[in-house]
């Protein structure tokens, strides 16, 4: 029971958080997937495609392909299936530990295993897809090759169990390959004749192979004789795991790893002094010492920072020591004083480290991380790639880097084959809509979390509820398909922790030129819990149907009677894939040719681009004789609002750019910053990805998005036109390097959309 809280703990999370979505790096093999569910992939190059960055991947792509066959690449499947392979590596290296130990105390090792395997610090790696899928299977993989080398020692089972699981650790990812002498100390230490190494070596070859061909060709390599003996990097990869992250990555990181290896030291020389029974029996725990160390010096000269998930790798390190250390003390009650004082130091300073990283994960995840790239946000953006507006790039690849075709190219090969949130089973929900068009809502309507409605900003991983104060409401449009077996909409509703009257709460259907039609209402007391809501929409499939969730007028005096709609959303049944869908041209919400963009008005506030005292101007230079700006070489071009606006955020609804920029200059992104007087938020940064060509357009950006408080007033304004980020590519010709600033505005609020493109 003990042991099973860790894992318990891990699922509860991997279950709550997020929805199912195919993002950042599962994007990769999109088209690989789509080739080959349309029977039109030359496995002949499997190898080849599958040997992405620095890794051979083709274990870990066909698990991928088989779950999501299995499961229309239901991103759940992925993690769910990840976090099997660590209960089954758990399994594998605590019958490996604990085999020469007394049955009574064996058990004890198990919940000290757990506690490791499945801390918080790795939520990173449990969270998302590829980090858990592939890192699984190699520590799984990794697992049986350390099982079987220690159950069946010096036979031929053994040399062909280690031989296999290199292989295929090796081929899962590139921090499979040091299984190979990881094993190789094993077999050594255990005394397996030379015949046996011959087979590892085999293994080994045919391992390598690919990555010879495929991967360290493209990849390159600058690292030097003398990286390789670089002491600090590899101590701060060990001390990583028992960090809260990136933002503590020097504080004590060097103290922590350095702490372990001298544990390590001592806990050897002990080890030797002792009988040859208690020598053997440490070989497991050694092993995976050994992995965790080699792991740690191979990312720490192959890569510049240590990235979360890499810490699961690294812990491997302090796994292999508590076992080492369990074991010794758990062998025999005959061993010297001393080394059951080493023993009992280490299990305690194992368990102080644990108790400072903590039980909590949020603490853990970090904005630029995967874990949001799976927000309710993303797949709503992913679901509506082709009219999500350009901005919503950043949802679905952490980076921000402008691509927006990366948003469509994915969309389509997962709605073509019905996968992730194209799936027969899908879920739409109001959080995630609400970075779309089809979603208005007040500035004072807020997501919350928890009994205590913690404000949380609405593209979170988790999944929040709307606070709507009295009197207000907020609508959803949702297109419900042709095609529906079923649609429900889900969801609970309460008022706010801090109401102090009852309140008139509905849910209303909005027909044009008709009364609405009440699907759900109720007068709701402060003491009244959550009020289930299930409403059906079957009825409506094929119509685009706009649903209000409304809080009435605060009822026996209370002023704060906030309602609380638990995280709306729909789940839809859709029936059989027939013929598929003709894809149409994508129309993002937030460019001028769409037909949901917003109509311009007198009542806009316009920045004066033609008043060049009005603007401090870096990085461009004006075109002799033309309206364009040039791009100077090595500079950020820039505009810095000279005079301060004083506007109320609040009176506005978007941020409008009108611009035109080279077709050379890829990806383009344009990038504005908004100061403000708010002591709580003193700015604002809008990233907008262009359209890759040379043509003149208008952007929108939602402001309500920027969660502005509503008292804050402008103050400031800088405009990137183009964001030079490190991975924008510019033609080496200065006259392709240009751009056409005409217009900036902030789109007044209460006008009604226009279909038509605004001529103001």
């Amino acid at each position: 029971m003990l042991a099973s809280l860790p894992v318990l703990h891990i699922l509860y999370i991997v279950a709550t958080t997020g929805e199912n979505v195919i993002s950042n790096d599962l994007a990769y093999y999109a088209n690989t997937i789509d080739q080959i569910w349309n029977d039109e992939y030359a496995w002949q190059n499997i190898l080849r495609d599958t040997s992405i960055g620095s890794h051979v991947m083709l274990v870990t792509v066909l698990v991928r392909l088989a779950l999501a066959h299995l499961s229309h690449w239901n991103a759940y499947a992925e993690l769910y299936f990840g976090v099997g392979l660590f209960i089954i590596r758990t399994l594998l290296i605590y019958w490996a530990i604990s085999a020469p130990i007394p049955t009574p105390s064996r058990w004890l090792i198990l919940p000290l295993l757990t506690a490791l395997v499945f801390s918080t610090v790795q939520i990173n790696t449990f969270t998302f897809g590829e980090t858990s899928l592939a890192l699984g299977l190699v520590i799984a993989i990794t697992s049986l090759g350390i099982w079987g080398v220690t159950r069946f020692p010096s036979c031929w089972l053994g040399a062909t169990i280690a031989a296999v699981s290199s292989l295929l650790a090796a081929w899962s990812w590139g921090a499979g390959l040091v299984t190979f002498p990881m094993l190789a100390l094993g077999m050594l230490l255990l005394g397996y004749r030379l015949r046996h190494y011959l087979v590892l070596a085999a293994s080994f070859g045919l391992a390598i192979t690919p990555y010879l061909i495929y991967v360290f060709p493209s990849t390159g390599s600058d690292i030097g004789f003398s990286e390789f003996l670089h002491f600090s990097p590899w101590v701060n990869a060990i001390g990583y795991p028992f960090t809260l992250g990136e933002e503590l990555i020097a504080v004590g990181i060097f103290g922590i790893g350095l702490s372990g290896l001298i544990l390590l030291g001592i806990g050897l020389c002990l080890m030797i002094q002792n009988r040859q029974k208690l020598r053997i029996a440490s070989v497991p725990a050694l092993m995976v010492i050994c992995f965790g160390a080699l792991t740690a010096w191979q990312v720490s000269i192959a890569r510049d920072g240590l990235a979360p998930w890499y810490l699961t790798l690294f812990m491997e390190f302090w796994i292999g020591l508590a076992g080492f250390a369990a074991m010794m003390l758990l062998m025999s009650s005959s061993l010297q004083k001393i080394t059951k004082a080493w023993a009992w130091a280490t299990l305690v300073w194992l368990a102080f480290l644990y108790a400072m990283s903590g039980w909590t994960y949020t603490d853990k995840i970090f904005s630029h991380y995967h874990l949001y790239s799976r927000s309710p946000a993303a797949a709503a953006c992913l679901r509506s790639y082709s009219t999500t507006p350009t901005y919503c790039e950043e949802r679905l690849f952490q980076g921000g880097h402008g691509d927006y075709q990366a948003v469509i190219d994915l969309g389509r090969v997962l709605e073509k084959n019905q996968l992730s949130v194209f799936s027969p089973h899908q879920k739409q929900t109001l959080q995630g809509d609400f970075g779309l068009a089809n979603v208005v809502a007040d500035p004072t309507v807020r997501w919350v979390e928890g009994d205590r409605d913690t404000p949380q900003p609405w593209y979170s991983y988790k999944r929040l509820n709307i606070q709507i104060p009295n009197s207000h409401s907020a609508t959803w449009t949702v297109s419900l398909p042709q095609h529906l077996e079923q649609a429900t909409l889900r969801s609970a509703v309460r008022l706010a922790h801090n109401a102090t009257g009852a309140a008139d709460v509905s849910l209303t259907r909005l027909i044009e030129n008709e009364p609405p039609e009440i699907l759900w209402s109720s007068q709701l007391d402060p003491s009244d819990g959550w009020q289930p809501l299930r409403i059906p929409l079957t009825r409506y499939f094929g119509q685009e149907v706009t649903l209000q969730f409304s809080t009435g007028s605060s009822i026996a005096g209370g002023e704060d009677a906030d309602a609380v709609f638990r995280y709306p959303h729909l789940n839809l049944t859709l029936e059989a894939a027939g013929e598929p869908t003709p894809l149409s041209a994508p129309l993002p919400s937030n460019l001028d040719f769409s037909p949901r963009f917003p109509s311009l008005s007198v009542q806009d506030w316009r920045a004066d681009l033609s008043d060049s005292t009005s603007w401090q101007i870096e990085g461009l230079d004006p075109v002799p004789g033309k309206s364009k700006w040039a791009v100077l070489p090595n500079a950020q071009p820039k505009l810095i609002l000279a005079n301060s606006p004083q506007l109320l955020l609040a009176d506005y609804t978007y941020l409008y750019v009108r611009l035109a920029a080279s077709a050379a200059i890829h990806p383009k992104v344009l990038r504005a910053t908004l100061e403000l007087d708010d002591e709580h938020l003193t700015s604002t940064t809008i990233t907008i990805p262009l359209l890759q060509d040379d043509q003149e357009h208008g952007y929108t950006y939602k402001l309500a998005l920027s969660e502005i408080p509503k008292t804050a007033h402008l103050i400031g304004l800088s405009i990137e036109p183009l964001h030079l980020h490190p991975r924008v590519q510019r033609p080496e010709e200065q006259r392709q390097n240009w751009l056409d600033l005409y217009e900036v505005r902030l789109l007044a609020r209460h006008r009604s959309r226009s279909p038509e493109k605004a001529s103001l």
